[in-house]
């Protein structure tokens, strides 16, 4: 098994946490991470050259003499779609197991939660059956499913993530090495255009961390990627970020 029972414990806790602090978590959407005229609420701030004047809010300017827009979060569907990396590179110093265990813990949350949840798994020259889940009673068997993917293969990363160009908005997490030729930058970028949630769980073993240091710096920089975790396991490190 991926995850052990105090585990999911504590993925319990946490997904109950979210539900509490999350809108929209029972109904199927949460606010996404664009900015919009319908949605949430998100604030204000202060009007400037091209801004939608029907955004102007006239209460507040009453208030404050001064132009003030409204601002909101779009809403994305409580859904959750994992592209987990399996391909060749990722089996050197088990760094497949780890993404395995991110993978697993992100889909656990997300069921826990009350979502929708799937796993697309890739490597060049394979094809996977993906799995997907929308019951906390399903936990098991999707542990069982992604521990029990096959590695081995080329890089795929880029074509994984065009894949889900087409795809209804949702939460993307990308957990993979990020060793191929080609960066899956654009394509990211061009998902977060489309109003999906997208985050990346980049997966080094600490030999590639403390060798690649510069050149994976440069790489993060160029796909526009925030550092809001770091995660040191036995063999390997773990960096979920946030795609801005």
């Amino acid at each position: 098994m991926l995850l052990s029972s105090p585990e999911l414990a504590r993925l319990a806790a946490l997904a109950a946490a979210r539900r509490h602090g999350a809108p929209g978590a029972a109904g199927g959407g949460r606010p996404g991470p664009r900015l919009g005229e319908g949605g949430e609420f998100a604030g204000h701030r202060g009007y400037t050259a091209g801004d939608d004047p029907r955004l102007i809010d006239w209460a507040a300017y009453a208030r404050t003499g001064g132009l003030h827009i409204r601002e909101f979060r779009e809403q994305v569907e409580g859904s959750l779609t994992v592209l987990l990396d399996l391909s060749s590179s990722m089996a050197a110093w088990e760094k497949d197991r780890t993404a395995r265990r991110v993978a697993a813990a992100a889909i656990a949350v997300a069921l826990l939660s009350g979502d929708r949840a799937r796993v697309v798994p890739f490597a060049g020259g394979r094809d996977f059956e993906p799995g997907g889940w929308s019951e906390p009673a399903e936990i098991g068997e999707m542990d069982r499913r992604v521990e029990g993917y096959p590695s081995g293969g080329g890089p795929a990363a880029v074509a994984a993530v065009r894949t889900l160009l087409r795809a209804r908005r949702g939460r993307i997490l990308l957990v993979s090495d990020l060793l191929d030729a080609e960066s899956p930058g654009a394509p990211l970028v061009a998902l977060r255009e489309r109003g999906h949630a997208v985050v990346v769980a980049h997966v080094l073993a600490r030999e590639e961390a403390s060798r690649m240091g510069h050149a994976a710096g440069e790489q993060a920089a160029q796909m526009a990627l925030a550092r809001v975790y770091r995660k040191q396991g036995p063999s390997s490190s773990v960096t979920i970020s946030g795609f801005q």
